[in-house]
């Protein structure tokens, strides 16, 4: 073909060839599609069951450049009918290493960093501060209440999906301007959490309760989730913003309802900047460590620093006095291991949310690395310890 303009002869199998050959040239149609932030974006996927599997799948196919994934959790059989991104010879081996796997064949051209932890307890709230956009597919509720926390902490973007036989849910969280997730929260959802706990906060030795689940679901979530975050990334404002879509695949309806932002949210935990103070430090100093930087910035001698969860810091026998020297995190530790080896009784157990031993590790006392630390200082004024990497 011969252009008339320049009389150049247009080979029009080589531009067809040309147009072919760029992985991503389809999507880069859409006007306002930007390629290349997609390859520079970071995201961060917690959950790498059901619906995690989905998300992932298309955020390796659209060439998100930088992915982390994390789950804790091994591959069995009742995965494989609803993991894209799993196999038979995946079982027993960690969800979120499979799937890094998986998405690195489908696209070379990403990078994605599994992470073998446990969300709640093993992962610092100050991690949430280096992505651009948080994707939850966890199907726990405590989880899904930290992450929610910790993302409001940074205005972290997050978007929560959720499924439940035929239908699926997804809600698109923007701090500070829409409503969190704990704002849909009841009375009753609380409860429901401290139901896995004893009186004292230890886990109770209870069956965890499965939600169906389907392929079919996971996929609408999914491609609505990942659709919401490449908005997101365009600095487009979301559907979903302050919103929530609720798929029923019974009846094919699909309802979005505004979410009012509830004054007073417990999930609404923000830092000023002046109320940070920023450290080097990580989980592997000692507390006396951790203290004498402290006095290297804030003029008081007399203050203590507070975790965001209790501790455990012994236990006594009611019935016989026995006493056991114990260092962890309430939530972690179950009543079985809270049995008096003399007697048979539950011990009592001293709990506080503040650090008290000087020579032991922030990690034994159960601080994740990379974790914001409440100071508390003698005049009753507070600070937030930000950590910075140690070089």
């Amino acid at each position: 073909m011969e252009d008339e303009a320049n009389n150049e002869v247009i080979d029009l199998a080589y531009e067809a060839r040309k147009l072919s050959e760029d992985r991503y040239e389809r999507q880069k149609r859409i006007p306002w599609w930007d390629q290349e932030l997609l390859q520079e974006a970071n995201i961060l996927v917690v959950g790498a069951g059901t619906l995690g599997n989905e998300v992932c799948k298309n955020l390796a196919l659209l060439g998100v450049g930088n992915i982390t994934v994390i789950d804790y959790d091994i591959i069995e059989e009742v995965n494989l009918s609803r993991c894209v991104l799993m196999r038979s010879e995946d079982k027993n081996r960690n969800k979120a290493e499979v799937v890094a796997e998986r998405m690195m064949e489908l696209n070379r051209d990403i990078n994605v960093t599994p992470l073998d932890c446990d969300v709640v307890y093993e992962y610092g709230s100050a991690n949430y501060r280096n992505f651009d956009v948080v994707l939850m597919t966890v199907d726990n509720l405590e989880a899904r209440i930290w992450i929610n926390r910790y993302c409001y902490m940074w205005n972290t973007p997050l978007i929560d999906g959720g499924l439940n036989g035929l239908v699926c849910s997804v809600q698109v969280i923007i701090p500070p301007k829409t409503a969190c997730y704990e704002c849909t929260l009841s009375n009753l959802d609380y409860r429901n959490i401290q139901s896995r706990y004893s009186c004292f906060g230890l886990l109770r030795n209870a069956p965890e309760r499965k939600i169906a689940m389907v392929i079919t679901s996971s996929a609408i979530a999914g491609g609505l989730m990942t659709q919401e975050a490449v908005k997101i990334l365009h600095n487009k404002v979301p559907t979903l913003a302050g919103k929530k879509a609720i798929i029923d695949g019974d009846t094919e309806e699909f309802d979005v309802f505004s979410i009012a932002k509830r004054e007073n949210c417990l999930g609404h935990y923000q830092i000023e900047q002046n109320d940070a103070i920023y450290i080097e430090f990580s989980n592997k100093f000692t507390l006396r460590e951790l203290k004498e930087c402290v006095k290297n910035v804030i003029k008081d001698n007399n203050f203590l620093i507070e975790h965001d969860r209790s501790i455990i810091y012994g236990g006594k026998c009611p019935s016989c006095g026995k006493k056991r020297e114990i260092l962890g995190l309430v939530g972690k530790i179950s009543e079985s291991e809270m049995i008096c080896d003399k007697c048979g009784s539950i011990l009592d157990i001293n709990t506080s949310g503040f650090l008290m031993l000087d020579d032991r590790t922030l990690e034994e006392h159960g601080v994740p690395n990379n974790h914001v630390l409440t100071l508390h200082l003698s005049d009753g004024s507070f600070k937030y310890i930000i950590p910075e990497k140690v070089k």
